[in-house]
């Protein structure tokens, strides 16, 4: 239960920051007004720091580690390999078409940007460059495309339990019972569904 818990708190996060960084390029060089330019920037901000709550600092409750772990610690792969962290670290670079190499200098931007002035204004820095934010969206509409596939395989894994449970007689735990509806819901299928 506290995985889905922990998931859905990491779709909600991605969510803002693709919805907050869609909404930077739809205001971006609309008018001159003052107004729009100060909201413009309030987008970017809002989309940088949510970006960094999934990718920046592990110690983040809702870091992407916390769920696909560390190299030696894949906690999905029961579920398929595909869930392993060097094979979503894989699918995030290819998402944004960065190298590991590339991807390092983009995070020290983004948590640079955050720590010296999104989160924390730092008064002696002149300016700041903005990060690329289309990266920041690409990489939470990757990683809320994950989530959804974690947690359809994990309603697919909790059904096939289900069914053994059933053939042999043997009663389903209402904890068990309950996570496996709300995964269902979550994936959009019922236990119908997948037979």
């Amino acid at each position: 239960m506290e995985q889905i818990i922990q998931i859905y708190q990491m779709y909600y996060v991605a969510s803002r920051c693709i919805r907050a960084g869609e909404y930077y390029y739809a205001l971006i060089d609309r008018t001159d007004d003052n107004l729009w330019r100060f909201t413009e920037n309030f987008y970017a901000e809002i989309a940088i720091v949510r970006w960094c709550q999934l990718f920046g600092s592990s110690s983040e409750k809702t870091h992407y580690s916390k769920l696909f772990g560390e190299d030696d610690e894949d906690q999905l792969r029961w579920l398929d390999d595909a869930f392993s962290r060097n094979n979503i670290d894989k699918r995030l670079l290819s998402s944004i078409s960065l190298t590991h190499e590339e991807y390092r200098g983009y995070w020290k931007k983004m948590k640079n940007f955050r720590e010296s002035y999104a989160s924390h204004w730092d008064f002696e820095q002149d300016g700041f460059d903005l990060p690329d934010i289309r990266k920041a969206i690409t990489m939470c509409h990757e990683y809320a495309l994950i989530l959804k596939e974690v947690v359809a395989a994990c309603a697919e894994k909790l059904t096939d339990i289900e069914r053994i449970i059933e053939l042999g007689q043997i009663e389903l735990p209402e904890s068990l019972a309950q996570e496996a509806a709300q995964l269902r819901l979550v994936a959009g299928t019922t236990a119908d569904d997948e037979m």
